[in-house]
């Protein structure tokens, strides 16, 4: 009886917070006038394998006042690197697009100017399908990450065998971003989620 409850409860609290988070339900949109156009973004999701939600510490100092020994928090820190891996074609685009980009952020030993190269948002959406009534599936976005200031770190080397017949290759290209944030959303198509904090300041976050 006792495991039967239990098994309820979870059904009941799974269902009330639209089940179980699935890794492979989300979408990237990545942009940059220059380099990386919005004709590019549905190919670019299509070959995206792996990637990785944004994360931050928060540095502590350590205070002693006669008693126990207490942390307090006095920055938050971001890891400032997120990583996507994708699938290489033998005429492929999204890979041309993004050595382009990495290529030209140092030319001829000269740095570019960081709004000639960064990507001012980026923004990940974490999604779920939700049957409609018509048995169309329509995504819905639970969650938007928003990354600020992105620009390509380094595009991995891709290995060369002939061990691996069956085999295809995947590279891995390395993203720098500023700092980030999260929103909530329960309802509504991603685009409009995204645009739901068009407001927010960056520079007022560090």
């Amino acid at each position: 009886m006792a495991i039967s409850n239990s098994l309820d409860r979870l059904i009941n609290n799974l269902g009330k917070h639209r089940g179980l988070a699935k890794p492979y339900d989300f979408r990237f949109d990545l942009t940059h006038p220059t380099y990386f156009p919005q004709t590019l973004l549905d190919d670019f999701n299509t070959m995206l394998q792996d990637t990785t939600l944004p994360s931050k510490v928060y540095s502590k100092q350590p205070v002693y006042y006669g008693g126990p020994l207490e942390n307090f928090p006095y920055i938050a820190t971001y890891n400032g690197e997120i990583s996507c891996t994708l699938i290489l074609r033998k005429r492929d685009p999204i890979y041309d697009a993004l050595h382009k980009w990495h290529a030209d952020i140092i030319n001829s030993n000269i740095v570019s100017w960081p709004d000639d190269y960064t990507c001012k948002q980026a923004k990940i959406f974490l999604e779920y399908k939700v049957l409609e009534k018509d048995e169309t599936i329509q995504p819905n976005t639970t969650a938007v990450y928003t990354l600020y200031d992105m620009w390509p770190e380094s595009v991995t080397e891709i290995p060369l065998t002939q061990s691996s017949q069956n085999e295809y290759i995947r590279y891995t290209v390395t993203f720098c971003f500023r700092q980030w944030k999260k929103e909530d959303n329960d309802i509504g198509d991603p685009t409009s989620a995204g645009n739901a904090g068009s407001d927010f300041n960056p520079d007022f976050v560090r």
